[in-house]
Formats: C-alpha cells, structure tokens, sequence
C-alpha cells in the first residue's frame, strides 16, 4: 500500500520494503512542510512514480525560506533513492534534527534573532514527524471505521510442501480445508489438504494429463476445475474426488456465482498473455445444464465473481492483444454491458479477488502496491 507522492523508489517498483521506505517517506513529508511545494508532485501519477525514481527534488532553497543547510542536508539523506544511502533508523535520523537545533550553550550565544528563524523550521521538522507516526494509526483506524472492522493484517504461513510446483489454491467457505494444483511427478493434480495437516490427497490421480485451477463450490460440497482428460473442458466433482463430470468442454479459471448455478469461464489459460494467439473470452455457463453465454469478447481472464453476485472481475490486456500489452482490471455486470476499468496504470495487474462484504478488490500488481 502506498500513497504515489510519498512512496519510496521500492515501493514504486514493487520491491519488498521495510523501515527505511518509511523514512524515506517521511522525508517527502518534511519537504512539503518546509516549502509548501510536494518533493515529487506531477500532473499525473506515473509522472509522480517516474520522477521518485529517476529525479531530485527541488532543492529546499528555492522556496524563498530561510531554511538552516543542515536541514536541508537532513532531508536530502532522508531522500536517497538507495535504501543503504539513507538514514539506517529513525534513531539517527532524530540524532540529526537534535543536532541541527543546537545545544543549550550554543544557543545561548546565537542571537536572538537567528534563534527565532531557526526554531519554526525545526518545530516544522518535529512536527511533520509526529504528524507521519499519528497518520500511520489515523490511516488505520479510519479504515477500520470506514469498513466496520480492524485493519486486516498479512500474516503468512505455509501450508503446502509438496515438490514441485504448487499453485491456484482455493479454500472451502469453513475454511477448514484447501484444494490446489500440484506438480510433484509429472502431470499437474488437485490435491485436498486440511488447513495446518500435511497429508493432501490426490483427487485426480486416475487423470494422466494435466489438472488445474481448483475453485471450491459457495457450500464447500463441490470442486470446479479444469482438465485437459476426456477431451478437456470444466469439470465439477464432490469435495472429495467423487462424481465428476464435464460442464463445459472449454474453459479456464472457473470462478461460481454465489448460489452456486453458475460459473464464469475464459478460454484462454492464464500463461504469459503476449505468448497468446486470440484474446481470452468471458463465459457464463450454467453447471446444471451445461448451457453458455458469451458475456464479454474483450479480453479477460482469472475472473472472480463479487459475493452480491451482481459484477465479475477480471484482468486482461488493455487494448487487447494489439494493444500496448498492460494488464489492467475490470468488473463487469453479470447480466453484460460494459466493462468499467478499475485499474489504468503503469503497473502490471491481475488475479482480482472480492472482499467478504464485497466492497473491496485485492489483486496482484508488479510495478506498484496494491
């Protein structure tokens, strides 16, 4: 997460971050407060994210202030586009402002005048600083007011360890157990595994081709998946392997509906996009009776259906496959119509996922926070 004018070059560039990024923010906070002026302000975001990168900011002089050079100093060292040029802790960093303001002797034999020049810059400093750690806590808890609960926190853990390749994992609605596509020993299965055990059952272990993108039905009884056995297509089995059988003879990513009638399809797996032929479609199939619409021709893929079961997320090349090769997303009425851009960035987007109350989109990005 990250505000564009503030975030630090690795988190533009989608980098892991840690406290230095902070200081770097707080370092385009000290900026703005002590020239009026934004360190990396541009008319449009990827500007803002380019000039992070690649530009120093204004030099603080040039506001017309009468700013003390050390302080300058300090926010120039704070805005280091290298993480190990910058301030290692912000204990340091507070050793500096310290520094700058002078100790009791010192000030006693500085004039009065300078004394009142130079201390509104650094109760400015002091300020800004108490205004980034508080705006921290604001942040959260606001969003917490705004969505009825505490700010959501990353907490990981593994779960798998399978050799080989483990991906598209899909937990049950009790969260109590998880399906995903392994590659252990040739083909790609889907495997069903407890949450915190460590014995997955293969369901599809009597298929000698390749099994993937496993999506747990609303009620946690079934298993959408696809094949590439019996000619391929989409497949539902019970929660256990059992009673499988074809809905769809094409199809990737199934994604079901709330009540669990119908799931969204695209016909193109979701591989490197410019590696692909056609633009990837949007499906709406009927698991009872098999039968399909086209909902979008545009191109779309990993859709993800919202918990109201009014709109379907995807991503896709923006342009499609001859356009400039972005990938952004969209959400479309499940009824059809036209799809509304949620993301139009420099970043790379996909794999969109709803929220719980569906207010909310989490998705991966490269090139940006999400």
């Amino acid at each position: 997460m990250g505000t564009v004018g503030y975030m630090s070059p690795e988190q533009v560039r989608g980098e892991a971050v840690e406290h230095r990024s902070d200081i770097f923010s707080l370092g385009c906070v000290l900026h703005e407060t002590l020239t009026g002026r934004r360190a990396f302000g541009r008319d449009t975001a990827a500007e803002t994210m380019t000039a992070i990168l690649r530009e120093d900011p204004a030099p603080l002089a040039e506001s017309g202030r009468a700013i003390p050079p050390a302080l300058e100093r300090i926010v120039s060292h704070c805005l280091e586009k290298k993480a190990e040029q910058r301030f290692q802790s912000a204990r340091d960093l507070a050793f500096d402002l310290a520094s700058v303001s002078g100790d009791s002797t010192r000030e006693a034999r500085m004039p009065a005048r300078s004394r009142v020049r130079l201390w509104p810059w650094l109760g400015a400093a002091g300020a800004a600083l108490l205004l980034v750690l508080g705006g921290f806590e604001a942040g959260r808890r606001a969003t917490a007011r705004s969505t009825g609960a505490a700010t959501p926190r990353a907490h990981f853990t593994q779960l798998t360890d399978l050799s080989g390749a483990e991906a598209a994992p899909s937990l049950s609605p009790d969260g109590k157990t998880l399906v995903f596509a392994g590659r252990p020993d040739g083909d790609a299965d889907i495997y069903l595994q407890r949450v915190g055990g460590h014995n997955p059952i293969n369901l599809t272990a009597d298929c000698q081709k390749d099994d993937g993108a496993p999506a747990f039905s609303p009620d946690g009884e079934r298993v959408a998946f696809h094949s590439e056995c019996e000619g391929g297509g989409v497949f539902v089995m019970g929660a256990t392997g059992e009673s499988r059988r074809r809905v769809a003879d094409r199809g990737y990513d199934p994604a079901w509906s709330p009540d669990g009638r119908r799931m969204a399809v695209v016909t193109e797996p979701a591989i490197n996009p410019l590696s692909r032929q056609t633009n990837s479609e949007l499906w709406i199939v009927e698991v009872a009776s098999g039968e399909r619409r086209r909902l979008l021709e545009a191109d779309a893929m990993q859709p993800s259906w919202s918990p109201s079961g009014h709109r379907i997320a995807f991503w896709g090349l923006r342009g499609g496959l001859g356009g400039p090769g972005r990938r952004d997303i969209w959400t479309v009425a499940a009824g059809g119509g036209d799809p509304v851009a949620v993301t139009d960035d420099e970043a790379e987007d996909w794999n969109p996922v709803w929220s719980g109350d569906g207010r909310q989109l989490y998705s991966s990005a490269a090139g940006a926070a999400r």
